[in-house]
């Protein structure tokens, strides 16, 4: 999965062509497409999109069932979020931890 962040301030074309009305928006794409939205700062439905996301992936590479995000079953023993905050820095955390291939 990739997460993108886009200045609309100073992108204001493509916040228009995405149809980006409010803010926060995150928009899922797979294949090219889009396929799911999420307006506001809702951490259990930005969560239930990278899961569908995930479980997506998956089946398009034949990897299997998909993976679980944020619950308590299969998330390491880590709770899920309970802010936007808390749940924006636990994924700038694991962005970093890819960059630096741990």
């Amino acid at each position: 999965m990739l997460f993108l962040k886009v200045d609309v301030d100073r992108c204001k074309s493509a916040a228009s062509s995405a149809g980006v009305s409010a803010m926060p928006t995150l928009q899922a794409y797979f294949g090219g497409q889009k396929v799911a939205e999420v307006v506001g700062a809702d951490p259990a439905r930005i969560q239930a999109m990278a899961a569908d996301l995930a479980t997506r992936a998956a089946g398009a590479a034949g990897a299997g069932a998909g993976h679980t995000v944020g619950g308590a079953g299969g998330s390491g023993g880590v709770a899920p979020a309970k802010t936007a905050d808390e749940l924006r820095a636990r994924m700038a955390e694991a962005a970093e931890r890819r960059a630096r291939g741990a």
